[in-house]
């Protein structure tokens, strides 16, 4: 039995369970007003976040990923949905599971100083988009987030 891994460009290589990798991740969806902190990545958008480590809990590995990527602390981060999914990068055959959660920030400007060398690469500096605008940008991430973003919203009303 072998399962269709996409890379982040799409192409799909059949992939042997035993070749995958388990890889817990959580999101954060940050908003502001009417807008959404987003990262460029690849030719698109994407949100901070990223795996959770051995011995982290969920949320502790959330906020340290969004404080990694953006230079922003977070707090108070609500669960608003979850996915399953199957990536490649380079030769890493992952089987991730996806949690995406509001969070909130004190206030501060997005910054790309705590970026590693290896998401330099990828990354750049975190921006606010609308929140309107969602729905044209290019989402290179195997999950389409964006069905999360109501439930989001809601919470930061």
């Amino acid at each position: 039995m072998t399962i269709p891994v996409p890379d982040e460009r799409g192409a799909l290589r059949r992939t042997r369970p035993d070749e995958l990798r388990w890889r817990p991740s959580a999101y954060a969806i940050v908003l502001r007003a009417e807008e959404i902190l987003l990262l460029p990545y690849l030719d698109g958008v994407d949100l901070p976040g990223g795996g959770i480590e051995f011995g982290e809990s969920l949320e502790a590995g959330l906020l340290r990923e969004l404080k990694e990527e953006t230079d922003l602390d977070g707090y108070d981060p609500v669960l608003v949905g979850a996915a399953s999914s199957y990536f490649r990068f380079d030769d890493d055959c992952v089987q991730s599971v996806m949690l995406y959660y509001r969070v909130l920030v004190h206030p501060g400007q997005p910054s790309a100083a705590n970026l590693s060398d290896a998401e330099r690469d990828t990354t750049g500096l975190a921006q606010w988009h609308p929140v309107a605008d969602l729905p044209d940008l290019h989402l290179p991430s195997t999950v389409d987030w964006r069905a999360y973003v109501p439930a989001a919203r809601e919470l930061s009303r």
